[in-house]
Parts: structure tokens; C-alpha cells; sequence
């Protein structure tokens, strides 16, 4: 049984689809996003990272609800290949609570059960998830 290679997606590939900002890359993602198969580009969660903090920052300004918008789209989207549960779950919590997106992914890792405990000296993650994240003493 021969496994099915997967394709690496960059941040750069998502951002010029999502932005439109550079016209012909913007189009290229297109193409390759139509040409490729269903779960065979690979999306890694730092790129899914690092989209959030783009997206977020002066240059693009969206807000929590415009972000999690379009982290939801790439989620959903059948031809990415990547942890759906664990993304749309973090997703989820940074939309409605103060978390920035990397600490709502590690309390999604939590709320999922991926980990017994979480420890952390932020009070405010442990505020949100205080069966498993734990501040040590």
C-alpha cells in the first residue's frame, strides 16, 4: 500500500489568497488550491499561527470575529489536511474569550484531554481552564 504524498502549504500561500494583496500570487494559490486533490495540502498549526498574528496586526487589522471567520474557512476547506478539531476548537475559544491564539490552542490542547496538565504561570489561561492548566507552586 503506497501512501499518498502531501504538499506543504506556507503562511505566504493562505495570506495572498485571504488578502488578495498581490493580484498574481493571489491567483496562483487559487489555482493550486483547485488543481490539488481533497487532504492533499498539508496546513500546519504554526502556520495557522501565524495567519492569526498577521491578520491581527496593524497591517491587516482584523478583529477576533473577522479571524476566526477565516480560520474557520481554512478549517473546513477538504482540500487542507490538518488538525480540524484542534484548530476550530482553539479557534473557538480565542474568538470568545481574552486569550491570545496560541494560548487558546494550548488550552484546547487541555480541553480535549491531549494532556493531563497544563502548567503555566498565566493566571489568566488558568482562569479559563482550571481543571487542567495548573500554576505550580
Amino acid at each position: 500500500m503506497s501512501r499518498r504524498k502531501k504538499s506543504l502549504i506556507d503562511t505566504n500561500i493562505l495570506l495572498r489568497f485571504l488578502t488578495q494583496d498581490v493580484k498574481s500570487q493571489a491567483d496562483a494559490a487559487e489555482r493550486l488550491f483547485e488543481s490539488s486533490e481533497d487532504g492533499s495540502l498539508f496546513i500546519p498549526d504554526l502556520v495557522v499561527a501565524e495567519i492569526v498574528f498577521i491578520l491581527q496586526s496593524s497591517a491587516y487589522g482584523k478583529d477576533r470575529g473577522e479571524i476566526a471567520q477565516i480560520i474557520s474557512g481554512i478549517a473546513n476547506f477538504k482540500k487542507f489536511d490538518l488538525d480540524r478539531t484542534l484548530i476550530l476548537r482553539s479557534i473557538d475559544i480565542y474568538q470568545s474569550s481574552a486569550l491570545s491564539f496560541t494560548d487558546s490552542y494550548i488550552v484546547a490542547h487541555a480541553q480535549l484531554g491531549r494532556n493531563d496538565t497544563v502548567y503555566t504561570f498565566d493566571r489568566k489561561m488558568h482562569r479559563s481552564e482550571p481543571s487542567s492548566v495548573k500554576i505550580p507552586s
